[in-house]
């Protein structure tokens, strides 16, 4: 197929308003809801503050925490959540193990090498226990 006057085949096509756009990109429809390759009909688009507030929840302190991985869990496995919040949700949940992994690993290293033997004698804490961890 040709679609360029010079005889080449571009994937971009023409809008109707002047702009190109690649085949199979996302665009907003006039309700301001956007259709493309990745959704499953329409969704609406997502705002900041749908991501930024609950970052904002861990700052509660005590159950700050709890609050944003109990948020990102209903949007990982629910039904309802969108497509974009489900993928952010999923990607935060695989960072927040990934980094949970990293920091035992940090501490076992640490024991090990008996870097924190001053400060697990000050919680009374004995080597036999260490051990055990370890």
């Amino acid at each position: 197929q040709d679609n360029r006057t010079d005889g080449a085949f571009s994937v971009y096509q023409e809008d109707g308003e002047g702009a190109y756009r690649r085949e199979g990109d996302f665009s907003a429809d006039r309700d301001g809801y956007v259709r493309g390759d990745f959704a499953d009909g329409l969704e609406k688009p997502v705002g900041i503050m749908t991501f930024l507030g609950p970052m904002l929840l861990m700052l509660i302190p005590y159950v700050g925490v709890y609050a944003f991985l109990g948020t990102l869990l209903y949007w990982a496995f629910s039904k309802k959540s969108g497509m974009v919040r489900k993928s952010y949700a999923r990607a935060m949940l695989i960072y927040f193990i990934c980094m949970l992994i990293f920091f035992v690993i940090g501490v076992l290293i640490l024991l090990q090498t008996g870097v924190l033997d001053p400060y697990m004698q000050k919680l009374g804490c004995s080597k036999a226990l260490v051990g055990v961890l370890i």
